[in-house]
């Protein structure tokens, strides 16, 4: 029997198609008992729908794309899995519009506003956290606009899911990695902001994993995400703690831990974040030993693929969607030879 038609189906149920089409898409005016009669007989025959004619069938799907201009470089990289998302979904009647927030968020009500006045159906929205951002959420809920958040989770953000890195499992995979590396030495972290949720998990589960594996953390030194006080910053763990062994660098700020490595010549080992073309030089010569991918691109992907799926499909994402980190070492570099990522 070949592939089954939603005719074939309707008359299956003795239906008439209009119903059948309004039970498989999730429509109103059709009673629960009559819903899953048709579900049932659906999945019984093997009734795959035409996705792409149904797209094709309604009109365009606007979502809006919200990200901060600070950090240029880690929000670059969600928004390019976006637009790779949106490519894949190319011939599925979905576009964006794509806004910029200022380094305080404090424009983002006013943006979301504008969106909403443009007839988006829903919205990306990668936030800083900045505390200016909370007048916002209200606009989330009355204006009843679907949002998926990306690259972090805030408690207080009425959202369908959040989509970001699995920063525990991040940590805890550093940890292993450097307490093997030094032999169970003393370990230090470098990160942006403590204030941050992704920085808190990926200190938790180094903390946890360090823990386990009988390492002692010296310290935690925050860099603002700032590569200038990367540097600064090293010479305080080493002032503070000359006994350290290894560091796990948990942002972008490798750059400036690496050129005080090799100009103080400490023997220490070193656990970076991103793939970047000047930390692979880094990592050909010995200095960092590994790095860990956060694969932003497929975060943005992600979630171009769940608010679509929700606004043209009625399918709810699971409330928390985690991409686990890759490592990177010396003989796999060159996979991502082209790749400008994080």
């Amino acid at each position: 029997m070949g592939q089954v038609t939603i005719k074939q189906l309707a008359a299956e149920v003795g239906l008439s198609v209009c119903t059948v089409n309004k039970a498989l898409t999730g429509k109103p005016r059709i009673s629960e008992e009559t819903r899953m009669r048709i579900l049932d007989a659906a999945e019984r025959l093997g009734y795959k729908p035409n996705l792409l004619a149904q797209a094709l069938a309604r009109r365009t799907l606007t979502i809006g794309v919200v990200y901060p201009e600070v950090w240029p470089d880690y929000y670059r990289k969600l928004v390019d899995g976006v637009r790779q998302g949106l490519a894949e979904l190319y011939d599925h009647n979905i576009q964006a519009r794509y806004r910029t927030l200022s380094a305080t968020g404090s424009d983002l009500g006013t943006t979301l506003q504008e969106l909403v006045e443009e007839g988006v159906a829903g919205v990306i929205l990668c936030s800083s956290g900045h505390p200016s951002e909370t007048a916002a959420w209200p606009t989330l809920t009355r204006r009843n606009l679907p949002c998926i958040l990306l690259g972090n989770d805030i408690a207080c953000v009425p959202r369908l899911t959040a989509v970001r890195l699995d920063a525990r499992r991040c940590g805890r995979l550093a940890a292993e990695l450097l307490c093997h590396l030094t032999a169970g030495g003393p370990l230090a972290i470098l990160v942006g902001n403590t204030d941050i949720m992704d920085h808190q998990d990926k200190i938790a589960g180094f903390r946890e994993e360090a823990a386990q594996l009988g390492c002692t953390v010296t310290g935690i030194y925050e860099t603002q995400d700032d590569p200038a006080l990367a540097y600064p910053a090293t010479q305080r763990v080493f002032a503070e703690h000359p006994e350290t062994a290894g560091i796990y660098i948990a942002t972008d700020n490798a750059l400036g831990v690496c050129r005080y490595v090799r100009e103080s010549e400490r023997k220490i080992k070193l656990v970076a974040t991103g793939v970047f073309p000047e930390l692979r030089e880094y990592i050909a010569q010995g200095t960092v030993q590994f790095s860990l991918h956060q694969n932003m691109e497929r975060q943005g992907l992600l979630a171009v693929r769940m608010l679509y799926r929700y606004l043209a499909w009625q399918t709810t994402p699971e409330p928390e969607v985690l991409v686990a980190p890759q490592v990177i070492a010396r003989n796999l570099q060159d996979l991502w030879a082209t790749n400008d990522a994080e």
